[in-house]
């Protein structure tokens, strides 16, 4: 839009609508929001403007009851008793009403600042391309998929569906060449950079937009569209044949319609498991965030493992059961809704065509993949879903509306008490998040490096104490101040007990954390049961629990039951590399050394000795050469 919307008032809420345009510009380029100051711009900032934009702006004519009925679903959930993923996707979930609040007022209530929306929007998602195109070109490999600052390609890939189009929703109109121009540029560079996610997913969802709106124009009959269609379609012919130059996307291209490969695999596994959860648990779902927890009961092998079912629609039927299903056909069906509204808008054809793609492209893409766990794809998602309405609405002032100047808006009211309504969680948990930023990728080699990360841990804990992950760290990193949890002092083997109790009572299904609680247990029975029980909580995805647990035992015939059990459901048999399906058991090539030498002095079999022997000495070996450091072995972390 060109941000023609009422100049009443507007001085009011220009500060409040610009505080919003900048977490809405910035938040992209902040991990998408996932990093620690990522976190302070989407959870408390950006919350903040969208309340300040509700209180200052007038009352208008016709109020916009799905506001509030949105606003308080994702107020409820932020409220709703969860594990702590569950706390952290509600709040990412609200950035997406928050969007809308602020591009819907900045339209409606605030000319100059409403102009700004579509050109920062646009330049943001162009310097997150830049910066993507800058990390392929310096990573010196062609097949480098570039994830830009988001970090994983995929969710950038999701992101990008949503912002290439913006760039033609600039130029068509835009008043100047000079935006038309900056329009097209910005476009192009976001379709390139796309590209070089190799996502296979937005590859074919990309396909999917670029036909909706060929078709759009072909079908509009309109004079003028054939020339601009023939001109872009030669445009990305040229571009298209450029790209086949380079080997992974001819590769890439050929693995289209592969479905025995892992990402594919994976998914169906991923999808037909939260489907199970769904049918197992209709009225209640497995509770939201609790996906992670409850997938390793329904996983078959070690090597497809998520802590999410990479698909928005089954995620919220799955974790929130019939609520959560009735509220993503709601979202469906709002969303047919609103696109056949801003097909008959009015506005140019190119604009709604491009608009409507942006949207359905991203929501397809979410619908297999993890995307909307980006705060800063939710945010500019709603703020396209707010310049549609607005496009649609053809809102103009009208004289009541005019008449209201500072009238209290009862509804604009409650719908900022329900946005200041998340300011209650958010601070403990965006402050916390913040220092567990800080901690990503720490290594504890010595001594004060420890000392640094309890003290870390401590302040996050002080923020959020029911946070079972955090706990179960503080535990850890006490324990493995000494080779034998049972040396440690009365008073330290007690406060990590605690942690551990906390944990537990925070998330019972925390595997981890009941492992290393049952490792602590003197009596080596008891330690026994409690470390089989966290491993038929997580069969799949803990190797080192089958080792601790083979330890326990005192019969050597149980031992090497245990060792074999783990095997069997682990089948670890060469050193782990880096590029490994389950890299997290990287730093485990050390045990598998061990555990190998074991059950070579365990069997009796001469080949098995053999073969166990040469194995341990190829862990030992690969262990030796590339030590590493280990960190947090947990792969929910």
């Amino acid at each position: 839009m060109d941000g023609s919307g009422t100049g009443n008032g507007s001085g009011r809420v220009d500060i409040a609508v610009s505080l919003g345009l900048i977490a809405i510009a910035v938040l992209p380029l902040l991990a998408g929001g996932f990093s620690g100051w990522g976190y302070l711009v989407a959870h408390l900032l950006l919350p903040l403007a969208a309340a300040l934009c509700l209180l200052l702006r007038p009352r208008d004519e016709k109020p916009n009851w799905l506001l509030p009925a949105l606003l308080a679903t994702c107020i409820l959930l932020v409220f709703l008793p969860s594990v702590y993923q569950g706390q952290v996707l509600s709040l990412y979930l609200l950035a997406f009403p928050c969007g809308w609040i602020i591009a819907d007022t900045a339209l409606r209530h605030s000319a100059q600042r409403g102009s700004w929306l579509l050109p920062a929007m646009c330049g943001s998602t162009l310097l997150t391309a830049l910066l993507g195109l800058v990390e392929w070109i310096s990573s010196g490999r062609t097949d480098h998929q570039v994830a830009s600052v988001f970090g994983l390609h995929n969710p950038y890939a999701g992101f990008l569906l949503l912002g290439w189009p913006l760039g033609l929703l600039l130029a068509s109109r835009a008043s100047t060449r000079g935006m038309q121009l900056f329009g097209l540029i910005a476009s192009s560079i976001n379709l390139l950079v796309l590209v070089l996610t190799y996502s296979r997913a937005a590859w074919l969802c990309l396909l999917l937009q670029l036909v909706f709106i060929a078709a759009g124009m072909l079908l509009g009959g309109r004079r003028g569209y054939g020339r601009a269609l023939g001109i872009g379609a030669g445009a990305l012919v040229v571009m298209f044949l450029g790209l086949l130059a380079i080997p992974p996307v001819r590769s890439v291209l050929s693995r289209v319609t592969d479905f025995a490969g892992y990402s594919f695999q994976g998914r169906l596994r991923f999808w037909d498991s939260a489907w199970q959860m769904f049918a197992e648990h209709p009225l209640k779902g497995v509770g939201l965030g609790n996906f992670a927890y409850v997938y390793p009961q329904y996983q078959k092998d070690y090597i497809y493992y998520s802590v999410d079912p990479h698909s928005w629609p089954l995620q919220l039927s799955a974790e929130l059961g019939v609520a959560g299903l009735l509220l993503a056909l709601a979202l469906i069906i709002g969303f047919i809704w609103w696109a056949l509204r801003v097909l008959r808008c009015g506005q140019p054809l190119p604009w709604c065509l491009a608009i409507v793609a942006a949207v359905g492209g991203s929501l397809a893409h979410a619908a297999v993949d993890f995307d909307y766990t980006f705060s800063a794809t939710n945010v500019f998602l709603g703020a396209l879903l707010a310049i549609g309405s607005h496009a649609a609405m053809a809102a103009r002032p009208s004289s009541d509306e005019a008449k209201a100047g500072m009238k209290l808006d009862p509804l604009g009211l409650a719908c900022a008490v329900l946005v200041l309504l998340s300011l209650v969680k958010a601070p403990s948990l965006t402050f916390e998040r913040f220092i567990l930023d800080q901690m990503r990728g720490m290594q504890v080699s010595n001594v004060e490096q420890a000392r640094v990360k309890f003290d870390l841990l401590n302040m996050a804990i002080r923020y959020n104490p029911r946070n079972h992950m955090t706990r179960y760290q503080r535990a850890s990193l006490r324990v493995n101040a000494v080779p034998d949890p049972q040396q440690l002092p009365p008073a330290e083997l007690e406060a990590a007990r605690e942690d551990l109790d906390a944990a537990l009572a925070c998330n019972p299904l925390a595997a981890n954390a009941m492992f290393l609680r049952g490792t602590l247990n003197p009596a080596r029975p008891a330690a026994s049961r409690e470390v089989e029980q966290a491993i038929e909580i997580d069969p799949y995805n803990y190797p080192d629990h089958y080792y601790g647990w083979a330890v326990l035992a005192d019969d050597p015939a149980e031992q090497l039951r245990r060792l074999e059990l783990g095997l069997e459901r682990i089948p670890i048999t060469e050193p782990i590399t880096p590029s490994h399906v389950r890299p997290t058991f990287y730093p485990l090539n050390g045990m598998f050394a061990q555990w190998y030498e074991r059950m070579t002095e365990l069997t009796d079999d001469p080949e098995l000795k053999r073969e166990y022997r040469s194995r341990a000495a190829a862990f030992r070996t690969y262990f030796q050469n590339n030590q590493f450091a280990p960190k947090d072995l947990d792969p929910n972390v």
